[in-house]
């Protein structure tokens, strides 16, 4: 939660090392920079698996569930806090699918924060956990 909001769990992001964003609130570590160019869910998956950022080499495309905890409903386009560096207003894959639909998984919008189901072959861009 933004902590102009007054809601528990307030956001608190560190930047650590070269190229990391770890939320001290849930402990996960994040990719802060992300690649320049759109890609398939698949490619993105694995882009995240080959990443070797800031000594860890675990990476992976988020869940819906994690990747909508970056948003910020007090900031728009993009709506992330600014430690995350220059984030395009865009939409980035999950790793989760749409139930029911197969060929499509969820990806969250930046620009607003919105979640919406896409045909996983479409472009989207990547922020690796």
């Amino acid at each position: 939660n933004a902590p102009a909001i007054g809601l528990p769990h307030e956001a608190v992001y560190e930047r650590v090392g070269n190229g990391v964003v770890v939320d001290r609130v849930t402990g996960r570590a994040w990719q802060a920079d992300v690649p320049a160019s759109a890609v398939t869910q698949a490619e993105a998956a694995a882009l995240c698996e080959g990443l070797d950022l800031g000594g860890w080499g675990d990476w992976r495309l988020p869940s819906r569930l994690e990747l909508v905890s970056l948003v910020d409903d007090t900031r728009n386009k993009p709506a992330i806090d600014p430690i995350f560096g220059d984030t395009p207003s865009e939409f980035f894959w999950s790793a989760t699918p749409v139930p029911g639909r197969p060929g499509e998984a969820w990806y969250v919008g930046f620009a607003f924060g919105f979640v919406f189901s896409h045909d996983v072959t479409k472009p989207a861009r990547v922020r690796c956990v």
